[in-house]
């Protein structure tokens, strides 16, 4: 798979000089499925138009039937619509998830206050949106435009299977960037930072190149204060999941881009403080999974396993009553995995 790979990998970052790779001999549906599990449909879409093969063609082809399919189509059109709903009733709203690398999006995630919250879903209802899934404050609204799903995920908390971050925090660290031609609220760079960390550890389970051509990107457009981040994973009790977040990050950079793009004392800030129980039972089971296969690329995979005891030692003092909260949380992201795994959920 070395040679569907490389070719995803370098259609996934920026278009080819030559427009004459031949990519016959190549297995189709290992390339599509290397495209989904990595979610870099659209950009190896848009990179791949400067080549002509029927081969080529044929790739797109698909590429755009799963596009159409499960994933928003013109984000660029949809975006300033979703900004003009929350302006209009006057909500002040956060894109919480990275957006500085282009990438197929299955739906706009936007974070609002949780007094604005019903306001909102209210509003899109009357636009046409119908609830079409429902976590924890957390609800999809989608309606499909001339054939086309557009979905809004309304957040009210910034949160997993926990609220590993403060959404107070992040809201009152926050920053405005232009987006479409519109100043948009969004995280502070290391607050970015921890969000993907969460993300990867406790609901994907795993490092796509997407996440790593995010970050990238991220440190491409700002400055990350590596202190803050390490004392913010402390703070929130979840160093352990940061030190095994930043260990498969490096791996993947280093083995794709020849780069190591987390400072060294950021690993080391962060280790000591890992228990040995983590460490163990979770962090040295990871690692193995993760680091000890040289021929792995991405995605790597988090084991439900490591996340899970990951998750029981973020609850610092348990006792009875967050002891089965945990568990009732541990099934449902082991419901989550199962889903995944049978296709009936993507992440």
């Amino acid at each position: 798979m070395k040679s569907e790979f490389d070719l995803i990998l370098k259609l996934s970052k920026s278009p080819s000089i030559s427009s004459t790779m031949d990519i016959s001999f190549m297995s189709q549906n290992k390339l599509m499925k290397l495209l989904i599990d990595n979610q870099v449909l659209l950009p190896f879409f848009k990179n791949s138009e400067n080549f002509s093969s029927p081969e080529f063609l044929n790739l797109r082809n698909n590429i755009k039937k799963v596009l159409k399919k499960d994933y928003l189509v013109n984000a660029e059109k949809k975006f300033p619509i979703t900004f003009s709903i929350f302006d209009k009733l006057k909500i002040k709203f956060m894109l919480h998830k990275h957006i500085f690398y282009e990438r197929e999006q299955g739906d706009i995630d936007i974070l609002v206050h949780e007094n604005d919250f019903e306001l909102i879903i209210n509003e899109l209802q009357k636009q046409g949106f119908s609830i079409t899934s429902s976590e924890s404050f957390k609800l999809g609204m989608t309606k499909f435009d001339h054939n086309e799903k557009f979905t809004i995920h309304v957040h009210a908390k910034i949160k997993w299977e926990s609220e590993f971050i403060s959404t107070d925090d992040v809201w009152r660290r926050s920053r405005k960037i232009s987006l479409f031609d519109q100043m948009i609220i969004v995280p502070s760079p290391e607050d970015s930072i921890l969000i993907e960390c969460a993300h990867a550890s406790f609901e994907a389970r795993l490092l796509r190149l997407c996440d790593l051509l995010q970050f990238l990107e991220l440190l491409k457009h700002d400055s990350i204060d590596w202190e803050k981040v390490v004392s913010r994973l402390i703070q929130y009790r979840y160093h352990s999941a940061g030190y095994l977040y930043f260990l498969a990050m490096n791996h993947l950079a280093k083995k794709l881009f020849n780069i190591s793009p987390i400072p060294k004392i950021v690993l080391d800030s962060l280790e000591p403080k890992i228990n040995s129980f983590e460490k163990i039972f979770a962090i040295n089971h990871a690692k193995k999974l993760i680091l000890s296969n040289n021929e792995k690329v991405a995605p790597l995979r988090i084991s439900l396993f490591s996340s899970a005891l990951l998750f029981i030692c973020f609850n610092k003092h348990l006792g009875m009553k967050k002891f089965v909260w945990s568990l009732g949380v541990i099934t449902s992201a082991t419901i989550r995995f199962i889903q995944v795994k049978l296709g009936l959920r993507k992440l």
